[in-house]
């Protein structure tokens, strides 16, 4: 939480000012193309509403070099594979989310799979961009969505906290500075 407060701290000291920034992001997927266009326009939405612009890119052969985020989907995820999430993303790494696709097909009807995949997709890609695991009580970034949180999202999307707004540009401000680890 440290960090939070360092970085709120600058925010203010600097009059809360922010550039646009832009980030590219490589999905992995197999042939759910509709869904997937869907849920991107929606993440793409709540990342706009604080000045962040993402350029997707269907499968990574196109995907631009330099700190791409890329995002594979898993269509056959073990049962086993991180108990009750519906992804996972590697903030430390800088680069790496796995989205349960199937996961999230299972719990919800077609047409809303979407807007949960979206959701996802913006928890995930902001965790990237803070480069840390943390998470909120409220909002997009919370730990674990409840049964009431998915309802709710399903009729209005949730959006980040002030915090998460602060440490997704903090962690803009120093993934343009920092190069990424690459595996």
């Amino acid at each position: 939480m440290r960090i939070a407060a360092m970085a709120v701290m600058t925010v203010a000291m600097s009059g809360g000012a922010w550039a646009e920034a832009e980030v590219a992001v490589c999905m992995q997927f197999g042939a759910d193309i509709l869904p997937l266009a869907v849920a991107e326009k929606m993440a793409s939405k709540t990342f706009a509403e604080i000045g962040v612009t993402v350029e997707w890119q269907l499968g990574c052969t196109r995907c631009p070099c330099g700190p791409a985020i890329v995002i594979d989907l898993s269509y056959h995820t073990a049962a086993n594979d991180h108990l009750g999430s519906w992804a996972y993303a590697l903030p430390y790494e800088g680069t790496r989310v796995v989205v349960f696709w199937d996961r999230i097909q299972r719990k919800m009807p077609a047409g809303w799979a979407q807007i949960l995949l979206a959701h996802v997709l913006a928890h995930e890609i902001a965790h990237i961009l803070q480069g840390e695991s943390r998470h909120s009580e409220s909002g997009i970034l919370k730990a674990r969505w409840s049964d009431e949180d998915i309802f709710e999202m399903m009729k209005k999307p949730v959006s980040f906290t002030e915090t998460d707004i602060v440490l997704i540009r903090h962690g803009l401000e120093t993934r343009s500075r920092v190069p990424l680890v690459r595996h």
